[in-house]
């Protein structure tokens, strides 16, 4: 088995309502759900303002009842719910991702913005410019 790359990400803990957070992590599976809280994931492909990024989710968010919003539109329309792991949009030649740039970081945190819905009038952070 080969070495588990680290790479660096943005993590949007929308579960805990917690501030976005540069992080190293693993990229491995273990890591994701760890993070995700979930158990079934998706990598998805968005384009988070003018750039595209890679952002690993939950495949079942929307299953749960109450989803809590982490990503909408510049519509405002939902487009992810529950926490996100956020890298950049290149891969490996073996197809592994890759982290993300101090630039890179920095242009998605900009994007994230505290706001506030109905269902949590306290306002948490959301990732907003999220488009397919």
């Amino acid at each position: 088995m080969g070495k588990v790359n680290e790479m660096q990400v943005i993590f949007l803990n929308v579960n805990d309502n917690k501030a976005p957070e540069k992080l190293n992590i693993k990229d491995d599976l273990q890591s994701y759900y760890n993070l995700l809280e979930c158990n079934t994931i998706d990598i998805i492909r968005r384009k988070i303002g003018k750039r595209y990024f890679h952002i690993i989710c939950d495949d079942e968010g929307m299953l749960v009842e109450g989803p809590k919003i982490s990503a909408i539109s510049n519509l405002g329309e939902i487009r992810l719910v529950g926490n996100l792991v956020i890298c950049s949009d290149m891969v490996t030649e073996s197809g592994d991702l890759v982290g993300l740039s101090d630039e890179e970081a920095e242009y998605i945190r900009k994007r994230i913005e505290f706001l506030y819905t109905r269902q949590y009038p306290q306002g948490y952070y959301i990732l907003t410019q999220c488009e397919y």
